[in-house]
């Protein structure tokens, strides 16, 4: 059974990493586990059991002219901004790369797509070139606008994380994330990641023990948490999801609970890490470099793809 249940869950990983070619997995009557390309238009539920994917993909949004990234056609396939969402590219991300959804095999380098090089198995395997982070963002609610800020703890007196209304000119609501991988959050304004202490924090108002966050670089004290982006959420390794008021939940994640605790990385500059140069646009022209004013500036819209 376990061995069945790896394989299912091998073959669901497979499907995310192929994009809009692979729609779900079916399991056959012979237990063979196979990949779906297509489930037609087939109103009711078959005899099959099967997996149907949602896949959450990425659109990047210039800040500055509201623009969206899209590919130009022809065969170099150079990367543009188009004042219409219906010519954005939808990015998948995997491992700090920005991966088309539509031609799952072409990732971001540079300013254009480049195909992944034959022989290469995974992801993980593909060049610095194509790895990209997003530094100086605002983490902000797509709910209620609060976004994530850099607060004063009521007991401890220390810096730690709660949230206010969106103000985009706030240095305390730039923090510097990641795309996929586990990652630090790490306040830009302070330059320090958050940390856990080792040990259950200080007593609270009502008497009960509290874990204690903090921005610090005190690794003799604290734990570092790391965080990833899952079902539009933003999870600490230890499972637990801010809601839209910027709170930790009592309880781990839900994929249920991302209309309600949706949170987008808005206003980034997304850094490439061979070059440390930057993404931006001047017109409609994509370029990697030292950018000129505000052109540097990036959202990042969520939806969901099925």
């Amino acid at each position: 059974s376990s061995g069945i249940n790896a394989e299912y869950g091998g073959a669901k990983n497979k499907c995310a990493y192929l994009g809009s070619a692979c729609k779900g997995v079916a399991t056959l009557p012979s237990g063979e586990i196979r990949l779906v390309a297509d489930f037609g238009r087939a109103g009711t539920a078959g005899k099959i059991p099967a997996f149907k994917k949602t896949q959450m993909v990425v659109y990047l949004r210039h800040e500055e002219t509201g623009r969206y990234v899209g590919v130009s056609t022809g065969q170099k396939m150079f990367l543009r901004t188009y004042p219409k969402k219906s010519r954005a590219e939808p990015f998948f991300i995997s491992s700090n790369r920005l991966v088309s959804y539509t031609r799952p095999d072409h990732v971001i380098s540079g300013n254009r797509l480049r195909k992944v090089d034959a022989g290469v198995d995974s992801i993980r395997d593909i060049t610095d070139d194509q790895i990209w982070l997003p530094l100086d963002c605002a983490i902000v609610s797509t709910k209620t606008r609060i976004a994530l800020d850099v607060v004063d703890d009521p007991i401890t007196k220390s810096k730690t994380i709660g949230g206010n209304p969106y103000d985009k000119s706030s240095t305390t609501q730039r923090f510097n994330v990641g795309f996929s991988s586990p990652y630090l959050l790490t306040s830009a304004s302070l330059r320090k990641p958050l940390r856990l202490k080792k040990h259950k924090g200080s007593e609270s108002p009502q008497g009960r023990l509290v874990d204690t966050y903090e921005f610090t670089d005190d690794e003799k004290k604290y734990n570092v948490v790391k965080f990833r982006w899952n079902a539009q959420q933003l999870v600490s390794g230890r499972g637990k999801a801010l809601n839209n008021r910027m709170e930790f939940q009592d309880y781990y994640y839900k994929f249920e609970d991302r209309t309600e605790n949706s949170v987008a990385a808005t206003d980034c500059k997304i850094m490439s890490l061979r070059s440390a140069g930057f993404l931006f646009a001047t017109k409609a022209q994509l370029k990697v470099g030292t950018p000129t004013g505000d052109n540097d500036r990036w959202s990042l819209e969520h939806q969901d793809m099925s």
